[in-house]
């Protein structure tokens, strides 16, 4: 193996012959090139190794959350590792590890061979229809924790997001028909296989056997069961990389504790210091160190701002419009000073919207990711639709069409949701504008759900006809292509059967996520993405205050950023976090 930008840092945990490490690693340290690097040591000492915990076929596992953190940390694998320690590590997230546990062993949990995943829109939608009381006594609190309620069937990974017990059993047992159905959600798949795990201990040993090495990034958003699971597959090497001033993620169930915990049981604590991110621009990588520092509460030191930093205010008294155009002048900046990748961030959805709009409408393209709509997202979400019952299907379209409109107003497409029942969508008494977004939908319940790309087509038109404007152009399309060429289908497999041909082609013309573009975004779905320039419109004491969260959320969209970093706020309402860049 050859390495580059080498780091003492990185060198002293490769080093270790601890059994439980916690590496603290900020965003640009490094970490990615560390995981591989780990991950081929570790590879090493399974081929040579000789004692009866070294089992053949068995893995070095290294987990992360996302499908692209997992994508770069393949990329960094076969790009460092030689083709014989790749063969010994395996590079996955939690999701496609459990999906990989529960479809091998669906017997032993119970689950029909014909199980299949359905989307959080559907199983939220049956939640609502077969425990309809306890459902809507919910707070939003409860109602983030939805995608991981099977989760709470175990007491110890019980958190405040928790329905009350008799809420929880009342869902809990619609959860346990959907399974025995054979039906079952991303969030599922976690609490399935720790069950596989407790009830099954052969097969608990097995997966032991199979992964006696863990190496887990971006730690600080795992949830409890998740931080259980690393700690219960790992018997020989656990290695923790995690920083708390990344954890964004609080209402899914992440914790600080858990971070202070495995500081506690950790054989050996490291930190990863140089900026590898700005290694060829070591200025700014010192001042991005020290802003850290300073978030962190520490004494500060005297700093350098870099020259991409700017700082705009424009007159107060026009609200969130006020910002708007600024925000077009600094992306056209940003693009004529030669940056390829330029991120919009802003701090709720609803901004975000606005500001795709805005930008469409100025001509602007921006690309179909970080939260947008794409084909794929789709095509997903109408796979899922598969064997769901008509009101399911309907409200999951309407929340694609929502997602491909970003300026269409939450309001109407709370109204359109309010109107789908059991046996089909009221128009009487809805305006106009909302009756024409309806009447495609009664097609799902006279037709069935094999005609969901034709409905959410009919939809498209309606909303283009009412002048409402789509960034995503290539979704659209994509759409109505399918929807035209399956008009004579009566089957939904033969329907996504076209689709997967669409596939295949736009996945030869469609650029990466990392290539150029425009991307507007929240900050939280921005988290360990890269750009040359990041543009934080709003940002003001609203979002971003002197509390720890808010400090945190701050500090993530500050190192998306390369080279340019922008921060507009009204005069007289800037974050009072904006004074410790200079």
């Amino acid at each position: 193996m050859t390495y580059t930008r080498p780091d003492p840092d990185h060198d002293a945990v490769c080093a270790s012959q601890h059994r439980h490490l916690l590496v603290t690693a900020p965003p640009g340290a490094g970490k990615t090139h560390l995981c591989a690097r780990v991950a081929g040591v570790l590879a090493d000492e399974l081929a040579t190794g000789s004692s009866r915990q070294d089992i053949v076929g068995a893995r070095v596992l290294l987990l992360t959350f996302s499908n692209q953190a997992r994508a770069q940390l393949e990329a960094e694998t076969r790009q460092l590792l030689s083709p014989e320690q790749r063969q010994r590590v395996e590079v996955s997230n939690y999701h496609a590890l459990a999906l990989r546990a529960v479809r091998a062993h669906r017997r032993a949990l119970g689950l029909p061979l014909q199980a299949q995943l359905v989307s959080h829109r559907v199983r939220e939608h049956v939640l609502k229809e077969r425990a309809g009381p306890a459902y809507r006594r919910l707070d939003r609190a409860h109602r983030s924790a939805l995608p991981d309620l099977a989760e709470f069937r175990f007491p110890a990974f019980r958190d405040l997001r928790t329905p009350a017990p008799d809420d929880l059993t009342q869902l809990l047992a619609v959860i346990d028909d959907e399974h025995q159905a054979g039906r079952y959600t991303f969030g599922d798949l976690g609490a399935l296989f720790w069950r596989l795990l407790e009830q099954h201990p052969v097969l608990h040993q097995a997966f032991i056997d199979r992964y006696p090495m863990v190496i887990a990034d971006e730690h600080q958003d795992a949830s409890a069961l998740q931080d259980a699971l690393v700690r219960r597959l790992a018997p020989r090497k656990l290695i923790i990389l995690a920083d708390d001033l990344q954890l964004i993620h609080g209402w899914r169930g992440a914790s600080s504790q858990r971070l202070e915990q495995h500081r506690f049981d950790c054989d050996e604590e490291f930190e990863l210091t140089t900026p590898h991110r700005w290694h060829a621009q070591p200025d700014v990588g010192a001042w991005m160190m020290e802003v850290r520092h300073r978030l962190l509460q520490h004494p500060p030191q005297v700093i350098t701002p870099p020259a991409g930093l700017v700082i705009v205010e424009p007159p107060a008294g026009h609200g969130f419009n006020g910002l708007k155009y600024p925000t077009l002048q600094q992306v056209r900046t940003a693009l004529r000073a030669g940056a390829r990748r330029v991120a919009v961030l802003a701090s709720t959805n609803e901004a975000v919207r606005e500001l795709r709009t805005y930008l469409t409408k100025e001509g602007m393209s921006c690309r179909q990711s970080l939260g947008g709509a794409s084909f794929d997202d789709a095509h997903d979400e109408i796979e899922a639709l598969r064997g769901a019952a008509s009101p399911a299907a309907a409200s999951q379209l309407v929340e694609q069409l929502a997602a491909l409109f970003p300026g269409w107003p939450r309001q109407k497409v709370e109204q359109v949701q309010n109107r789908i029942t059991a046996d089909g969508v009221k128009l009487k008494g809805s305006a106009p504008d909302t009756r024409a977004v309806l009447e495609p939908l009664q097609a799902l319940y006279q037709i069935g759900t094999h005609r969901s790309y034709a409905v959410l087509a009919a939809m498209i038109e309606v909303l283009r006809e009412q002048g409402h404007l789509s960034p995503y152009d290539r979704t659209v399309r994509g759409v109505r292509r399918t929807a035209a060429q399956t008009a004579h289908l009566d089957d939904i497999d033969a329907v996504l059967a076209v689709h997967a041909e669409h596939a295949g082609h736009d996945a030869a013309t469609r650029t990466s996520d990392d290539g150029p573009g425009l991307f507007v975004s929240t900050i939280h779905n921005a988290k360990g993405k890269e750009f040359d320039a990041v543009i934080v419109v709003d940002a003001s004491a609203r979002h971003f205050s002197i509390d720890l969260d808010r400090r945190r959320l701050f500090y993530v969209a500050l190192t998306r950023a390369r080279s340019r970093w922008v921060f507009i706020a009204a005069t007289g309402t800037t974050s009072p976090l904006l004074a410790m860049l200079r």
